[in-house]
């Protein structure tokens, strides 16, 4: 938990200057100008096929082969000690699965991994960005990667059965939305761990 506190203050500096001369209204109010330039791209859920509510932003989002919507969405404002990163999957009039269930320290239920390789004579370059969580002995990896040698752009989810090792892959259906990029360098989810590879 101090260690979450440690990095959204590293994340927002410009609060930590300011957070004993403003009151907790006008803090929120900094961090909710300063959000979407925090994550960049984020975008207004508005008239988007998506599952985020209207107070938040959308991060990602895609519809499957089988018609159903993954949204990765976020709260508008973050501060100190608010703010919460929510995915929803299922219908616009049914959502299958929300995780967290319980939006309270949300960031630190999920893990980003990125890697870059810079293109050359040798070999070509990728760049790799997947958002993960685990819930009910089943791993969730939202990716989004980009391969200069196909110019391929694969984006979707991997469902990995932590008991069984079996892994699903669902695929775009279409263009997705946003871009997990967008948490690169942030710091605001902890960084998936090395494995080595």
């Amino acid at each position: 938990m101090r260690h979450l506190l440690i990095l959204r203050m590293l994340a927002f500096p410009d609060l930590i200057k300011a957070q004993n001369t403003i009151s907790k209204e006008e803090e929120e109010l900094r961090v909710k100008g300063n959000f979407s330039e925090f994550f960049g791209s984020v975008k207004s859920n508005k008239d988007l096929n998506c599952l985020c509510k209207q107070n938040e932003y959308l991060i990602f989002n895609f519809t499957t082969s089988t018609n159903k919507i993954a949204s990765l969405c976020s709260s508008k404002i973050v501060t100190m000690s608010s703010g919460y990163l929510v995915y929803r999957y299922g219908a616009r009039n049914k959502t299958e699965l929300e995780y967290p269930a319980d939006t309270l320290n949300s960031f630190s239920k999920f893990e980003f991994s990125a890697y870059s390789r810079g293109g050359g004579k040798q070999n070509a370059a990728m760049e790799l960005n997947s958002l993960s969580f685990t819930n009910n002995n089943f791993t969730y990896t939202l990716f989004d990667e980009y391969y200069s040698e196909d110019k391929s752009h694969p984006k979707g989810i991997r469902i990995t059965n932590n008991t069984t090792k079996k892994e699903v892959t669902i695929n775009v259906k279409g263009k997705a939305t946003g871009h997990l990029s967008v948490f690169r360098g942030k710091q605001i989810v902890k960084a998936a761990p090395d494995d080595g590879n």
